[in-house]
């Protein structure tokens, strides 16, 4: 089966795979499936049929999947932050659910309902920077408005620790051949930009755990509906540049052009990383063919009898969702 994805807003992970569990992905079963992984240290944003319309308020969930759930809340169990992004905290049994908020901007005429889907590191800190420059971006806890995040306790890895990782796990064969594919893609990207053999590449951000689920959540995604390939509409890139482990890189970062050669892209006024190198690989993996225009992969979107919507991290002066159909 194909996968057609209309992509105004870019691509990434995250949006994937908050695209996939609004199709039809039982949220459970994409958490069993990632358990084979083994991996920790990490909680679910999860955000099922919520709403993306300017001037809205809209609430992540946050799941805590170890035992440190007091370490977010203080004796009555509630946290009020400063600035835009208020956060509350309320203990339910053995979990936690957070809930944000976000400040309510732009238009009030635009509702379109669909999933976010994201995951929140417990080892991250975070480093001001500049205000002005990131005041559109980031929703979640890992990417909030004037801050930078900072992976701490040396969580970088390299392309042979994240083919063991995928290859010692429990998964399915086509789940790790296609997540495996996807990293050699990021890999040999980030060697031909720093010119060395993709050996020796650390793969800092997309080295992460949020990264790891991100490609392996969507490959898993993407078998569970029984879908192998992906047709893409033209992909809008965005403009502008972005915080990483390198420093500030322009946008696309040349990891993500690398990627992204001999597909369509457009930019417009919107700034803001909107394919990410994790999109980007997803796209080089999955996507057979490409539409020649927005336009016409909107008709086809019409006559698909599944539809999934997936809400990306950055505040856009557009909806910023990523839309996946079937016929």
């Amino acid at each position: 089966m194909k996968l057609y994805a209309l992509c105004t807003s870019g691509i990434s992970g995250n949006m994937m795979v908050g695209a996939l569990l609004d199709y039809g992905v039982p949220f459970a079963y994409f958490q069993k499936e990632i358990e084979k992984l083994h991996v920790a240290g990490f909680d679910y944003i999860y955000q099922p049929r919520s709403y993306e319309m300017h001037g809205c308020e809209s609430m992540l969930q946050v799941v805590r999947l170890d035992d440190k759930t007091e370490e977010m809340a203080d004796d009555n169990h509630i946290i009020h932050d400063e600035g835009p992004h208020a956060r509350e905290t309320v203990k339910q049994s053995d979990k936690v659910i957070v809930n944000h908020y976000r400040p309510m901007t732009g238009q009030r005429d635009v509702r379109i309902e669909g999933t976010f889907f994201d995951v929140a590191l417990h080892a991250i800190t975070h480093q001001p920077v500049w205000k002005r420059t990131l005041r559109h971006w980031g929703r979640t806890v890992t990417k909030a408005i004037g801050v930078a995040p900072i992976v701490a306790h040396g969580v970088k890895r390299n392309y042979g620790d994240i083919v063991n990782i995928i290859r010692h796990s429990d998964l399915s064969d086509w789940v790790k051949e296609k997540s495996i594919a996807a990293f050699t893609h990021l890999g040999e990207a980030e060697a031909t930009v720093h010119g060395v053999s993709i050996d020796k590449v650390h793969f800092h951000e997309v080295g992460a755990i949020d990264c790891i689920i991100d490609i392996v959540g969507t490959m898993i995604g993407m078998e569970y509906i029984g879908a192998s390939e992906l047709v893409i509409s033209p992909l809008h890139v965005g403009t502008g540049q972005v915080y990483c482990d390198h420093g500030w890189m322009p946008v696309p970062t040349p990891a993500t052009e690398q990627l992204l050669q001999g597909v369509p892209t457009f930019t417009t006024h919107v700034m803001g990383e909107l394919v990410t190198p994790t999109g980007a690989a997803l796209v080089k993996t999955l996507a057979t063919h490409s539409v020649s225009s927005i336009e016409e992969m909107e008709t086809c979107l019409t006559r698909c009898n599944a539809i999934g919507y997936g809400f990306g991290s950055l505040h856009l002066p557009i909806p910023n969702v990523l839309v996946i159909g079937s016929h």
